[in-house]
C-alpha cells in the first residue's frame, strides 16, 4: 500500500470526539490537534463539564496569555507570563535580520516550472548549458581532480574510528581532514566555524586532530535547526549558535566569546555537506566578517557541497556570473537548480524496477539532505519516456555539469571578493559513498 494511502487510512481510523473514551472526572474538551480529551480534571465549582482551563464559567476571574493562548486566572497572569515558554527573548548581539542576504542588481523574473517548457526550448536550454560548461575554462581557472589522481589518504590524525558512525562518514571525515591538512588549515591557533554544524562531528574529529594539553582551539558551531549531538564535546572549546546562517553576523559573534580581549585569531570555515542557498549565505557571511575591521583573517575554507537544487537566484552569491558572463535569465536560472537534482543520481535504473528498488537507490546523503528526485527523474525511461527526451546517464552528465556552473560561479567570487588565490573544486570521494562528492575549499 502506497505511504500516502496508509497515512489517510491511519488518519480516518483516529479517535473522534464521538468514539473516543473519556475517563470519570475528566475534562468533556477534545482537543482536535491530538485526538483525546483534556486530560486535567473537572472544575470543582458549579457543576461545569470543563476543566477551569476550557470553562466558560468565570470568565471574568480568567485571562489569556499572549504568546501561548494559554487561560489562567487573573491573579496569576503575572507570574505566568514571567516563565512562558514562547515568551519572546532579547536576540543576541550577533544576531542582524538578513544580513547575509543579496539583493540581485535586476529584477528577479516570474519563475516557470522545467516542464512547462516546449521541447524545443528544452533542447535550446540543454545546449547552452553544454556550450557554457566548456566555456569554463576561459571563464574562470579552477582546479578539478578526480578520486583517482587525488585519493582518499589514510586517516592522519589520532580520531578513533569507532567514533565514526558508519563507514561512509568515515571515509568522508579523513577525506576532508587530509585536505584541510594539505591545504595547513589544521592548527590549534585557528578557530575554526562550521557552518550547518548538525550533530557536529565534523569538528569534534577536527578537534581530536588538532588540540594538544596546551592549546585547544575555538570552535564556533552554527545550525538553525536542534541536533543531538552524536559525541562528547567535553575535550575541546565547543559553542553552539542555534541561527539561521542569512542573520548571522560572524564579527560580532567572535568578539564576544574574545571577551573584548582584541585578540584576533585566524578563522577556518569548515562544512560536511552544507545545503543548497546556505552555501551562498556563508561565503557572504564570511566577506562580512573580512569587511567589517582590520586585521580579520580568513585563512582558508573547506565546504562539502550539496543540494545545488535548492539554491535560489536571490541567495546565490554570483548571479552576475550567470547573466553577464554565460547569458542566462533568473528564471533559466530556476530551471538549473531542478536541472542539478539529476546530477545526484547515482546508477543507471532498469525501467522494469519496482518503486521499492527505485527508492533504494537513493544515495544515503540525498536522504538526509533532501535530496531526493522525482520519480520520474530518478527512474529510466520507461514506455512513455522521459518528458526531457534523455536517459538516465545523459541527464546525470547534464546535472553534474549544471552543478560545475554553480561552483565556477562561487569561485570566481572567492578570488575577486574574497581574494583567494587559491581555490580548488575537487572530489574528495566516490559516487559510490555520496553522489555529492565535491567539495569547495582555498586558503591563502
Amino acid at each position: 500500500m502506497p505511504k500516502a494511502e496508509k497515512k489517510q487510512k491511519a488518519k480516518n481510523n483516529e479517535p473522534t470526539a464521538a468514539t473516543a473514551q473519556r475517563k470519570e472526572n475528566q475534562c468533556s474538551y477534545f482537543v482536535e490537534s491530538k485526538r483525546r480529551f483534556c486530560p486535567f480534571l473537572l472544575s470543582k465549582s458549579g457543576n461545569s463539564l470543563f476543566c477551569p482551563q476550557h470553562s466558560t464559567e468565570n470568565q471574568a476571574d480568567r485571562a489569556q496569555c499572549a504568546w501561548c493562548k494559554t487561560s489562567v486566572f487573573a491573579k496569576d497572569l503575572n507570574s505566568h507570563t514571567q516563565r512562558c515558554n514562547l515568551r519572546p527573548t532579547a536576540p543576541p548581539s550577533y544576531f542582524e535580520k538578513d544580513v547575509n542576504i543579496m539583493r540581485p542588481s535586476r529584477p528577479v523574473e516570474p519563475a516557470t516550472h522545467i516542464r512547462d517548457l516546449s521541447p524545443s526550448n528544452l533542447a535550446t536550454l540543454f545546449e547552452k548549458i553544454r556550450a557554457s560548461h566548456t566555456s569554463l575554462p576561459s571563464l574562470v581557472s579552477i582546479n578539478y581532480h578526480t578520486p583517482s589522481t587525488y585519493p582518499i589518504k589514510p586517516d592522519p590524525t589520532n580520531t578513533n574510528p569507532e567514533q565514526i558512525t558508519t563507514s561512509k562518514h568515515k571515509l568522508q571525515i579523513n577525506s576532508l581532514l587530509s585536505r584541510l591538512s594539505t591545504l595547513s588549515l589544521l592548527s590549534p591557533s585557528n578557530t575554526y566555524v562550521e557552518m550547518g554544524c548538525g550533530t557536529a562531528e565534523f569538528s569534534h574529529h577536527v578537534n581530536e586532530t588538532v588540540s594538544t594539553s596546551n592549546e585547544k582551539p575555538l570552535f564556533v558551531l552554527v545550525d538553525r535547526g536542534v541536533s543531538r549531538w552524536k559525541v562528547k564535546m567535553d575535550r575541546g572549546r565547543f559553542v553552539k549558535i542555534k541561527i539561521d546562517i542569512k542573520d548571522f553576523a560572524l564579527d560580532k559573534c567572535l568578539e564576544e566569546q574574545d571577551g573584548g580581549d582584541g585578540k584576533v585569531t585566524p578563522v577556518v570555515c569548515i562544512s560536511k555537506h552544507l545545503c543548497g542557498g546556505a552555501t551562498d549565505l556563508t561565503l557572504r557571511c564570511l566577506e562580512q566578517y573580512v569587511s567589517k575591521g582590520e586585521g580579520r583573517s580568513l585563512k582558508g575554507i573547506l565546504i562539502a557541497l550539496c543540494c545545488h537544487h535548492r539554491c535560489t537566484f536571490e541567495s546565490y552569491v554570483n548571479p552576475e556570473f550567470f547573466t553577464e558572463k554565460l547569458g542566462f535569465t533568473s528564471n533559466e536560472f530556476s530551471h538549473l537548480c531542478y536541472l542539478s537534482s539529476w546530477g545526484a543520481v547515482k546508477e543507471s535504473i532498469s525501467c522494469l524496477d519496482d518503486k521499492a528498488t527505485r527508492s533504494e537507490s537513493k544515495g544515503e546523503e540525498e536522504e538526509d539532505h533532501g535530496c531526493a528526485l522525482d520519480e520520474t527523474d530518478n527512474s529510466a525511461d520507461g514506455l512513455g519516456g522521459h518528458f526531457s527526451g534523455l536517459n538516465v546517464d545523459e541527464r546525470r552528465m547534464l546535472g553534474r555539469q549544471v552543478k560545475d556552473l554553480f561552483n565556477a560561479g562561487r569561485v570566481e567570487y572567492l578570488k575577486q571578493t574574497l581574494n583567494f588565490k587559491n581555490v580548488y573544486v575537487e572530489a574528495y570521494c566516490d559516487v559510490s559513498v555520496t553522489p555529492e562528492n565535491m567539495v569547495l575549499m582555498c586558503s591563502q
